[in-house]
């Protein structure tokens, strides 16, 4: 998949390998070769790579966040009322997209009609199919910043008689006078690059067509990804002052955005998750968030037992409106005294015992029925995610980091991958092994599937997503929804959770971390 293209570049004073003639927009369009590449893919992968790349411009652009398709069709006109035509080639499928710009306050959104073309005279030596971009622009406006300054784009697969080569063409319309073509098409111009990372592009993505490549990991399975990015852009904006005012040593750009990711996550997982709240009398129609769901015990945020603690997440759910709910540390974190009262109010400094716990009527006070439980990389607390959620009826959601058992260091248990797995186990197998590195079975593979049977041990059915965060241990394990929703099944998975703290309290090797600084009152 890191192969060189070997591309060739043609301009206004080459002969072209093959014109284009047509029309666009009722006038005769005048279409210029960029330049042109062998390929290996058939007609039929060609056209499946530009269909993901119509789906996803943002796999060109990393200005780009995503396409909307606005519509689809295979009807035609069949006098010349057309806008688009090419001579040789009929039109059998056109998309209509919206181009959705990551930074909406620096570039619009760009509506576009992609054109499939196939040739209306096909022959046994000569297969030729094109596919066309063209931009929908008001009178008077202009193109964004991320797509070229040119008034329609195409790529045409050819196969030649040549001994069956086949040949991709990238042309473009230029709207510049015909004097400056020449320039506009160097290989140094903005112009041929764009042409030459979308030509990459295709000769990547059909080649994977070709050899079936599979993709590594799917995003967004439990939330819609155009949900989350719309609502991403929105918390990113109105956060993103926290990045300035940071006064740690870490990164505030990894900190600040990851931390927004994962609130944007939660905050729709809640809104799918529980029931929408009462309007409230001065609720403003704008902040349509405060009517989402949540859960009915707030939420606990744990906290992370690392360096990388700050409340920040805390701070943004509250600051939100999600005022029902704690954050846990060891110790109070030098972002706590930058934060406003409103949010200092609900971090606390405290140290968890779960050994305390021998029934679930002995839960603490931080753990409340209904509840939502949040592991942000909380480590030696990770394990108890499930356990704590089945005692306190609550949900968890978990981003495990440094693997731990329940008392110690995590280690591969013995035989746990010869173990019968459950359906969705295997699932997220086979996810694991396609990211590579170990997969599966790495220890934080292994790691992943033994947190994720135990939230099954404790009744959950147990989900998972791999988060749109800057982070490389960027999977969620969700419990949110029971296994069964009975009586009985939920005093048997609650002695199961009593067992395992009986199990660690009898080894007598769990030791309470002690609460650290001026604010450390004790242990719960």
């Amino acid at each position: 998949m890191t192969r060189q293209i070997p591309f060739e570049v043609h301009t206004s004073n080459d002969t072209p390998p093959g014109e284009l003639n047509g029309t666009l927009q009722g006038s005769s369009a005048e279409w210029k070769s960029v330049l042109s590449c062998f390929v290996e893919f058939s007609a039929i992968d060609f056209y499946s790579a530009l269909d993901d790349i119509i789906k996803h411009p943002e796999y060109n652009s990393s200005i780009i966040l995503r396409a909307d398709i606005l519509g689809s069709t295979t009807s035609f006109p069949t006098d010349e009322t057309s806008p688009l035509s090419i001579d040789g080639f009929v039109p059998i499928r056109q998309v209509t997209r919206r181009i959705m710009p990551r930074r909406p306050d620096r570039d619009g959104s760009l509506e576009q009609d992609c054109v499939f073309f196939k040739s209306s005279e096909p022959t046994a030596d000569i297969e030729e199919c094109i596919v066309v971009l063209v931009p929908r622009l008001r009178p008077g406006a202009t193109l964004p910043f991320y797509h070229p300054d040119v008034s329609a784009i195409a790529f045409r697969h050819q196969t030649t008689a040549d001994h069956g080569r086949h040949v991709l063409t990238v042309f473009v319309i230029p709207p510049f006078p015909s004097t400056r073509t020449s320039e506009r098409l160097t290989r140094t111009s903005r112009l041929h690059r764009i042409c030459t990372s979308l030509a990459e592009s295709i000769w990547r993505i059909g080649y994977g067509k070709m050899t079936g490549y599979q993709k590594k990991v799917e995003h967004d399975v439990i939330l819609d990804k155009s949900e989350y990015q719309d609502f991403y852009l929105f918390m990113r904006e109105r956060h993103k002052s926290i990045v300035q005012d940071w006064k740690l040593d870490t990164d505030p750009l990894k900190h600040v955005f990851e931390d927004i990711g994962i609130a944007t996550f939660i905050i729709l997982l809640w809104k799918h998750s529980y029931p929408s709240v009462e309007a409230s009398s001065g609720a403003s129609p704008s902040d349509s968030w405060t009517l989402w769901g949540r859960p009915p015990g707030g939420f606990v945020d744990l906290g992370e037992e690392n360096s990388c603690g700050n409340g920040l997440l805390t701070h943004i759910l509250v600051t939100m409106g999600y005022t029902d709910g704690i954050g846990i540390d060891l110790r109070a974190r030098k972002t706590w005294d930058d934060f406003p009262t409103a949010t200092r109010s609900h971090l606390h400094v405290i140290a968890i015992d779960p050994t305390s716990i021998s029934s679930s009527d002995t839960l603490p006070s931080y753990l409340r029925r209904g509840g939502f439980l949040i592991g942000n990389h909380c480590d030696e607390l990770t394990p108890w995610l499930p356990i704590l959620a089945t005692l306190s009826d609550s949900s968890f959601l978990s981003i495990p980091c440094c693997p731990w058992a329940l008392d110690s260091r995590f280690s591969k248990p013995k035989g746990f991958h010869k173990r019968v797995k459950t359906p969705s186990e295997e699932a997220l197998e086979r996810k694991l092994e396609a990211r590579g590195t170990g997969g599966a079975k790495s220890l934080y593979g292994t790691y992943l599937a033994w947190h994720f049977r135990e939230g099954i041990n404790c009744g959950f059915d147990v989900e998972t997503e791999a988060l749109r965060i800057p982070s490389s241990r960027a999977w969620a394990i969700i419990g949110r929804k029971h296994l069964e929703e009975t009586t009985q099944a939920n005093l048997k998975y609650e002695a199961y959770a009593l067992n395992e703290i009986a199990r660690v309290r009898d080894r007598g090797i769990f030791k309470t971390r002690i609460p650290e600084g001026k604010a450390g009152g004790g242990h719960r």
